[in-house]
């Protein structure tokens, strides 16, 4: 028998809001270049996050502990 998938099969995530990410961290007085340097890559990266580019997984995890660090923890599950 052929498997059959439903619209309530499929998990929904909600997505991070990168943006305000970024722009949390800014707030805090982190420039493009210190997140950057922060997580070991380069600005132009962290730019294109700004952008609501995705970032790929582990570079995302990173970015949200540097979050949690900086922000807190509650704001971090905001934008999560």
């Amino acid at each position: 028998m052929p498997l059959t998938l439903s619209s309530s099969d499929y998990v929904h995530q909600k997505k991070v809001d990168w943006p305000a990410v970024i722009e949390d961290l800014r707030a805090r007085g982190l420039t493009i270049t210190k997140i950057a340097a922060c997580l070991g890559l380069n600005r132009t990266t962290v730019s294109e996050w700004r952008l609501n580019h995705e970032p790929n997984f582990a570079s995302g995890a990173a970015l949200l502990e540097l979050h949690s660090r900086y922000c807190g923890e509650d704001l971090t599950k905001l934008r999560r």
